[in-house]
């Protein structure tokens, strides 16, 4: 004779609860409960062996228990070759795993809106995490109109004040790391920016060449450089920056990446880092620290902005609301050994100051 399969009454009697305690615990309303309490719900439920038709109670409230991760592939565009996609990713995982959802990489490559609609309204996944959209992008009027949760990862957008985004002040993060590099003494600082139509990209331009004119410097056109966040833009910008006369004091990477290349360029050219050229770069990225020398940079918590995109898309769908408007991680200068303050060579003359 086979065993009668448990049922949620026996896990409620097996911990000494409410049905409603251990339906709302397998739904991951924890908020709700003592961690004690739910800790017994999940020791009862692993005793028992109690599995429930996720499939059965999916399809009653029209849900997957699925979160989609969705990303554009755009001028080849690896996943696991970028380091900032895949930092929060790992941690929208951890976040939506231990809550019971799955996690669906979407990964488009169309511009067309309609594609995009297929793509993201075929009934797979219940709420959205879209990263890191560009301009122009049909992710954001998808967004604009979208009947399921959805939330932004690393872009805003200003005229879309309505759009629920996670992001730092990129423009705010990279005047403040101007303004310290020129504290340092620095005034000649070439800036290898991101590509054309990624917000980030040009909020961070905007921040580097808003410091360079408070601090009165003349803005050099030949200073800004490259078009991409990569560790190839960062050593083709870099190796300009270096032939100038008088080259750059100070090169900033728009990302960790374009830092990282630079710095390969210069010690390629026989240019001692921080000897002759500071390099600082955003985003802090694991590499950063094991560089040689290990990377000066504007710290964003990658990993931790994924956890929390992941922690606002299970709300929504629990608590069956909508969040508007973007939130702002705070970002911290991490100072390590790829700048320090410009003094100038004895054998050049003091007008090297400058």
């Amino acid at each position: 004779m086979s065993r009668k399969k448990p049922t949620i009454g026996d896990v409620a009697r097996h911990a000494g609860v409410s049905t409603a305690t251990v339906s709302n615990v397998l739904h991951g309303k924890t908020d709700l409960y003592a961690p004690e309490t739910e800790d017994r719900v999940w020791r009862s439920v692993r005793a028992l062996g109690y599995r429930p038709n996720q499939l059965a109670r999916s399809l009653a409230r029209g849900l997957t228990h699925t979160l989609g991760f969705v990303l554009e592939r755009h001028h080849g565009m690896r996943l696991t070759r970028n380091p900032y996609a895949a930092t929060v990713l790992d941690g929208f995982i951890e976040y939506a795993v231990p809550h019971h959802y799955q996690v669906k990489i979407i990964a488009l490559t169309t511009e067309d809106p309609n594609e995009y609609a297929a793509a993201l309204e075929d009934g797979t996944v219940d709420a959205f995490a879209l990263l890191a959209p560009v301009q122009n992008s049909p992710m954001i009027p998808w967004a604009s109109n979208a009947t399921k949760p959805y939330v932004m990862i690393g872009s805003w957008f200003p005229d879309e004040p309505t759009i629920l985004s996670i992001d730092s002040d990129n423009e705010q993060a990279m005047y403040d790391l101007v303004q310290w590099l020129i504290g340092q003494g620095h005034r000649r600082i070439g800036f290898i920016r991101g590509p054309y139509n990624h917000p980030s990209a040009i909020q961070r331009l905007s921040g580097y060449k808003r410091a360079l004119a408070d601090a009165g410097v003349q803005i050099r056109e030949e200073w800004v450089v490259g078009e991409a966040y990569s560790m190839e833009e960062g050593q083709k910008g870099a190796q300009k920056l270096l032939a100038l006369e008088p080259r750059p004091t100070a090169i900033i990477g728009g990302a960790d990446v374009s830092a990282l290349g630079a710095i390969e360029a210069c010690w390629m050219s026989g240019v001692p880092v921080p000897g002759e050229v500071s390099v600082v770069g955003f985003d802090d990225i694991e590499a950063a620290p094991l560089s040689q020398p290990a990377l000066t940079t504007v710290r964003q918590p990658m990993y931790e902005m994924g956890m929390l995109a992941a922690q606002l898309l299970i709300e929504q769908l629990q608590s069956e609301t909508r969040l508007t408007g973007p939130i702002m991680i705070p970002t911290e200068l991490i100072e390590r050994g790829s700048a320090r303050p410009w003094e100038p060579i004895a054998s050049k003359g003091a007008a090297e100051i400058r």
